[in-house]
């Protein structure tokens, strides 16, 4: 007789995500520990989040990345920026961006696991933490950019 009880088993380490020649590379087992991630998200599926919200934020970063080629500059990391913690900030909001858009994309997924009074509740907490999320991504990408974080329109 089965229980119907599926354990999360350890996770596994997993190799890092290979970018193309100019955005770094994304380490999903440090997405999994910053983004609070337990073990009942398989590697597979942060892989496939994670590849995802890089395709988003290389697609979003394109243009600019062709002017910083242009200026003979080889990967994000020799674009000229400040650095923390030995990287230029420009990594870092790399990084949060598809991070961001990668925790956004679990976080939807996992919504419709739950569909009692309790988990109706839980969905519309989880809504404003998704576009938490994706309001934080468009923050980094607009830093990497050199926009401002806040768009103004008149009516």
């Amino acid at each position: 007789m089965s229980s119907g009880f599926i354990a999360a088993g350890a996770s596994q380490e997993d190799s890092p995500i290979a970018n193309d020649e100019f955005f770094p590379a994304v380490e999903p087992n440090q997405f999994r520990s910053l983004m609070r991630l337990d073990n009942s998200v398989t590697n597979p599926r942060i892989r496939q989040a994670l590849i995802d919200a890089m395709g988003k934020t290389n697609a979003d970063l394109a243009a600019w990345k062709t002017t910083q080629q242009e200026q003979n500059y080889a990967n994000l990391s020799e674009v000229p920026a400040a650095k923390i913690d030995n990287k230029s900030i420009h990594e870092h909001d790399y990084q949060r961006a598809v991070f961001c858009l990668a925790k956004a994309e679990i976080s939807e997924r996992y919504q419709d696991y739950d569909s009692t009074a309790s988990g109706s509740s839980r969905a519309e907490e989880l809504e404003t933490t998704i576009d938490d999320y994706k309001r934080q991504a468009r923050f980094a990408i607009r830093r990497i950019l050199g926009q401002s974080q806040s768009t103004i329109e008149l009516i």
